[in-house]
């Protein structure tokens, strides 16, 4: 069965070429990888002119943004199981095999994730099998703590469509994606590893936590909106209409959840970096504001075939 591997680049040059290779390595090999280089201020055609393999399709235009490329790249796939990818990730040498096989015999899922491991430079850790259950999913992602990594996933074309693609451009798109796709079919994960997830400091998720943190608001404010079958504003219209006039408790847990995702991100880096004391006082400062997300993120990091949930 053919597939589609969609592949976003915005620089990372340097991480390219890796990426790339991990996909055209794959132990399923009826696939396409079509690229799309969003207006890069590095070259990337460079780094492509080492590879010669006719599955790739490679496309170059201006700078539109993450939601943008990726609906771009679902337009321009042949097949309907479609996999994301990221430019500075790895993947694992089986994982379109396993995904394919798992959406293969769960008609009901309509997308699904992984076991990720981090990556730093040539080091690897992971937070143990993740959560499986299609209902514990959703929960999650209402509590904005994610339980799917966004490039580590696969899903069907048609359920893509028909959940309206991506419509956030860029900063928090992922929940949006998320919170509809899980309207038209289950979300799930499988306990292989999938993929091998780059952290570094420079990461969107690390620098941007703010502007996210909005977003992620919007998404989870529009789910219920289509649940009460009440209508969803505008991006711009939520941000200066509905955003500003939360409740203190709302605020205050939105700038708790900023603290703290900062904090956490941090300790991975600090872990990563052997800087052990740095670590200690991040996650200390992390379990301070949110403790029950920081529990079950220690549980998984350092009990990792402890898994306590399950399709």
């Amino acid at each position: 069965m053919n597939v589609s591997v969609i592949l976003p680049v915005y620089n990372g040059s340097q991480y390219l070429h890796a990426a790339v290779d991990s996909i055209l390595l794959q132990s399923h090999s009826a696939l396409e990888l079509i690229i799309l280089n969003d207006g890069s201020t590095e070259d990337i055609e460079s780094v492509l002119e080492n590879f010669s393999d006719p599955r790739i399709r490679y496309y170059s235009r201006e700078n539109r943004g993450l939601g943008h490329t990726l609906n771009e790249l679902v337009q321009l796939s042949r097949y309907d199981i479609i996999f994301r990818m990221d430019a500075d990730d790895i993947a694992e040498p089986n994982r379109i095999s396993t995904q394919l096989l798992f959406l293969k015999g769960n008609s009901r899922v309509c997308l699904v994730g992984g076991h990720i491991r981090f990556l730093h430079n040539t080091e690897l850790f992971d937070l143990g099998p993740p959560v499986s259950n299609p209902e514990h999913i959703v929960r999650l992602l209402l509590r904005r703590s994610f339980p799917l990594c966004h490039p580590a996933i696969a899903f069907r074309k048609h359920s893509f469509l028909l959940a309206g693609g991506y419509r956030l451009n860029g900063l928090g798109e992922d929940l949006d994606f998320f919170l509809r796709m899980s309207e038209v079919g289950e979300l799930c994960n499988i306990r292989d590893h999938v993929l091998r997830y780059r952290i570094h400091a420079e990461s969107i998720a690390t620098t941007k936590t703010k502007l996210i943190e909005q977003s992620y608001s919007y998404a989870i404010y529009c789910y219920r909106q289509r649940h009460l079958n009440l209508t969803e504003p505008t991006l711009a219209a939520y941000a200066l209409d509905v955003y500003p006039k939360r409740s203190y408790l709302d605020k205050i847990q939105s700038i708790t959840w900023i603290v703290s995702e900062r904090a956490f991100r941090s300790a991975l880096v600090a872990k990563l970096r052997r800087r052990h004391l740095k670590f200690i006082l991040s996650i200390a400062l992390a379990s301070l504001l949110r403790p029950q997300a920081v529990v079950d993120r220690l549980t998984r990091l350092f009990f990792p075939n402890k898994n306590r949930y399950s399709v």
